[in-house]
């Protein structure tokens, strides 16, 4: 069975401004992106930030009817054909083969009059592998109008453990934060990574309810045996 055959792709969105990543004043636009591992799952996070002047440019063509104002249906109608071209600008491959996200429940914010201030579209792809090493390449070919920056950050957390990170497809070195200009447009990002097996989370209210069913358990069978000896 090919490594890439025990992987599953679900997509969701994460709320909330891609600014909160940044920590300045977005000037054009900049971009987040972000590989994090863990035992359970991966999450590839890609968030994009408008300043006042790109984000007006940008809520304008959101505004599909022209009255000034983007609505849920546009916004949602507008993140809706940015994912779509995510499968072709930042195609994702496991072990070296490219796996389909389908970027569901998406994000656009503001909603509402369309004003001089930022602006932000956001999702987040999960990602369940295998138990093994895994190489998990980002290949960009995002085209995006002002952008001055893009931040990434990768890691790995809850027993997963990061081999190689950073540039290119064989990176030899862990590389946990870096950032790059629009003259590195195209670039290729790689994790390789050790998940280890799933197992079942320790949970203390069950192992409390199971106690607690042990004891009366114990319990009853005592008094029973007991009565019997008095008999």
């Amino acid at each position: 069975m090919p490594r890439s055959s025990g992987i599953l792709l679900v997509c969701l969105a994460i709320p909330g401004s891609a600014s909160a990543h940044l920590g300045h004043l977005v000037l054009r636009a900049e971009r987040y992106l972000k590989i994090d591992v863990s035992a359970d799952e991966t999450r590839i996070v890609v968030s994009l930030t408008y300043g006042p002047a790109e984000a007006s440019r940008l809520l304008a063509e959101a505004d599909q009817d022209q009255d000034g104002q983007v609505s849920r249906q546009e916004g949602d109608a507008f993140i809706s054909r940015w994912t779509d071209a995510l499968a072709a600008e930042l195609p994702i491959e496991i072990d070296g083969t490219r796996v389909h996200a389908v970027w569901n429940d998406r994000a656009f914010d503001p909603i509402g009059p369309i004003r001089a201030s930022s602006a932000s579209v956001e999702a987040v792809a999960h990602l369940v592998m295998e138990s093994g090493t895994h190489r998990i390449t980002l290949r960009d070919r995002m085209a995006i109008r002002g952008l001055d920056r893009t931040d990434v950050a990768i890691g790995a957390r809850d027993g997963a453990r990061m081999v190689a990170s950073g540039f290119g497809t064989t990176p030899n070195s862990v590389v946990r934060e870096l950032a790059f200009g629009p003259q590195r447009a195209g670039s290729i990002l790689t994790a390789i990574v050790e998940v280890p097996s799933r197992g079942v989370a320790f949970n203390p209210w069950i192992a409390f309810g199971a106690l607690t069913l042990a004891s009366a358990a114990g319990l009853w069978l005592f008094h029973r045996h007991h009565r019997r000896q008095i008999r």
